[in-house]
Order: C-alpha cells, then structure tokens, then sequence
C-alpha cells in the first residue's frame, strides 16, 4: 500500500514539475518576444505594407520607414535582403521624409522629417543604433521669412567622404553637414548661387561632386563651387543616378539619358517601352549599381484617363545598349534600389524585391515559431536564465520536492 502510494505521489510530482516546467519556458519566450524585436511587430514582407522611403545599410542590410499604413508606423530592418522584417522603434518625431545609412558604421542613420514652425520643428535626427533610439542634430536649417523651416527632401552622404552628409530641402537649397563636427556646423552647398532651389533628389559622385536634380532642371556644385545647369536634354527629368563618372537620368515622358563624363554630354539610352492602347507612358523612378556603373534598372506606368497604372521594371547591364523586362511592376514604383543583384521597388502597395536569389532562406525555424531573428542581450539573458530554471524544476532536487516526498 506504501508503494502504491508513493507512486502515485511521485507520479504527482512528475505532473508538476511539468506543469511549472512549460509554464517556466512560456513566460521566458514571451518575454522574449515582448522585448524589442517582437513576432507581433515583424513582418514577412513589406508587399502589403506603406514604405516611405528604403536605404541599404551592408551586406544584406535594409532599413525601411513606414508610416500611415495597416502595419505599426516606425524604423523596421531587414537582415536577409529585404525577406523577412523585424520592427526596430518608432522613429523619429514628425513625418519622415528621407532616410539614409552611414556607409562605414552602418549602424549610424540619418532621417530627414517634414517641416513647420521653427519653434517647434526638428527635421534632422540621427541614430547610433541602427534606428532604436533618435536624437536630434544640433543645428537647425534657417527658416523661410514666414518662420517656417524647411522640408527635408532628400539625404546623401559621400562614400569617399564619409563625414559629408548632404541634405536636399524644399526651397531652401542643398546643405552639407559635417557629422564628424558632431553636430556643430553646416553650410550652403553652392554660396548664395541658389539658395531657393526645391531639391527632388541628390546624389554624390566622383571628384565630389554634388548633383541636385530640381524643378529648374539638374545642376552640380564641388560643394565649394556655385551651382552649374547641366545640358540635360530631359523636359520634366523625375530622377537621376550616379556611380563613377555615370550619370542617368530619367524623364516623365519615360526616356532616358546617359552621360559618361560628368553630365557634359548625353545619350539617350531608352524609352522605347512596349505602348498601351489609349495610355501615356511615364518613367516613375531609376536606379544604378554602385559596383558596376553600366548595370542600371528602370520603372515605367501609364497614364490612363487621369490615373496612373503601374507598368513594368526594366534593366541593363551595358549601359542602355540593351534593356531586358524584368517583371511588371507592383504597383506604381516611387523608388529603386538595388543590392546584391536583387531590384526593389517601393510604390504605395508596398516594398517589391525581384530576382530574388533561388538560394535565399525565405524562413527559418525560429521565424516559422515566431521567435525574434537577431537578439539583443536582454533577450540572450533571460533565454539563458529561463532555461536554467526550467532544468532545475525539471531535473533538480529542490527543498519544495524533497518536503513533498517527505509528507508523503
């Protein structure tokens, strides 16, 4: 009778050190999840999602802005190019506008926002660490007359220069940032040559030099000099791009231009897309490899009584010669990157990769249980301890076992 006893109490026991076994690990893993980069707020893709703006920070490193969609607003980041997204903060204050990573310490961004009063507005933020917590820069672009401070249109930071961080504003011009000042200086890219210049984008290329493309048309600057026009033959230009001496150039009407020498001269390179029966063509956005400056990719739509209908991606690696489609575009494409090999298009609906590689991992088994991909050390020390007191409840002699066994 002793021994049934016993049995039945051991067997008790066992129950119990089950129970408090799976409760142990089910509080741990949700603290876990409840700690930064959490399965609630990561994403399988950004398709379904409203992408403001995308930089490539390395190596299969992506950050996104999102803002105003289904999805919680904020900083999310991408380590497996653009596959999989983890929510990393908030972001910034205000309406976020451009984003930018820091091309020696990627885990250094810079975020431009819209702007307003110049008593209550801050439109230029930075982050140490990769985009958890933002501090605003110190220094404040000057105000129109009215006490209004600019929009932040547009950031580019010079790869070879990499404390040049430029920032392209509505009507207010192009301003160089030195980040190694800490925040401490800034001046007017250009002097007094064209301090009200709308800046729709900016990039940086070889010899430092500084390419604004503005309502006015696309204009360089040594960011010493006064800003030069360029001989661009585009009537409406809507993008530009740049790697080397290369520069391409997009127009509304959906052709485009190449130069090899700086934008002196020009060629056109494209624009003779398939037609759409009663449509207009446009060119919505372009891109080029950084590592290669013949490989370029282009986005096209139609207009159709008054609404804008997404077209198709085209890309080519000879510099135009010869320009392949690479699919029909999601969407309205507002934005081009390309890294690693693999094209993103950013329109309305969402983010897009194409040509993503056979071998990419679309998943792994901690994705699939919806555990955090990359943990922080919070997370890393509560795994750790969690599962030490899982051992010892499940395999130790405690005080609490050895009473029970005893009253028994």
């Amino acid at each position: 009778m002793h021994t049934w006893r016993s049995r039945i109490r051991a067997g008790m026991i066992r129950v119990v050190r089950s129970v408090l076994f799976l409760v142990t690990l089910i509080v741990g893993t949700t603290a876990v999840m409840l700690m930064g980069e959490t399965s609630g707020l990561a994403l399988a893709d950004l398709s379904n999602a409203s992408v403001k703006t995308v930089t490539v920070a390395g190596d299969h490193v992506m950050y996104a802005a999102l803002q105003g969609g289904p999805q919680t607003d904020g900083i999310y980041r991408s380590h497996d190019n653009g596959l999989t997204w983890q929510y990393i903060s908030s972001g910034p204050d205000g309406v976020l506008t451009a984003l930018v990573a820091h091309p020696v310490n990627p885990a250094t961004l810079f975020a431009g926002t819209e702007g307003g009063p110049v008593t209550t507005t801050n439109n230029l933020w930075r982050s140490y660490d990769s985009g958890k917590s933002w501090h605003k820069l110190f220094i404040s672009l000057p105000a129109h007359p009215d006490g209004v401070v600019p929009a932040v249109t547009t950031l580019a930071i010079d790869d070879t220069q990499p404390h040049k961080l430029f920032i392209g504003t509505a009507g207010s011009g192009v301003y160089l940032f030195d980040i190694d000042a800490d925040g401490h200086g800034y001046r007017l890219v250009g002097g007094v040559s064209a301090p009200q210049m709308h800046v729709k984008d900016l990039v940086v290329g070889e010899r430092n030099r500084v390419y604004a493309l503005t309502n006015e048309g696309l204009f360089v600057s040594g960011d010493v000099e006064a800003w030069h026009a360029l001989p661009l033959p585009a009537e409406r230009p809507i993008d530009i791009a740049t790697s080397d001496n290369a520069i391409y150039a997009a127009d509304d009407s959906g052709a485009v231009y190449y130069s090899s020498n700086g934008g002196q001269d020009w060629t056109q390179i494209g624009g003779n897309w398939p037609a759409v029966s009663e449509a207009k063509l446009q060119a919505t956005a372009l891109t080029v490899d950084k590592e290669n400056q013949n490989h370029a990719v282009i986005s096209t739509a139609y207009a159709i009584g008054g609404q804008l209908i997404g077209g198709s991606v085209y890309e080519t690696y000879n510099a135009g010669s010869e320009w392949v489609k690479v699919a029909e575009a999601n969407g309205v494409v507002d934005e081009l990157l390309l890294n690693n090999d693999i094209i993103y298009g950013v329109s309305h609906t969402g983010l897009k990769p194409y040509l993503l590689p056979i071998e990419a991992d679309t998943g792994s088994f901690l994705t699939n249980l919806g555990l955090p991909l990359h943990l922080n050390h919070s997370q890393v020390l509560i795994i750790f301890l969690t599962s030490g007191l899982a051992g010892i409840i499940l395999f130790g002699r405690l005080d609490w076992v050895r009473l029970l066994q005893t009253a028994a």
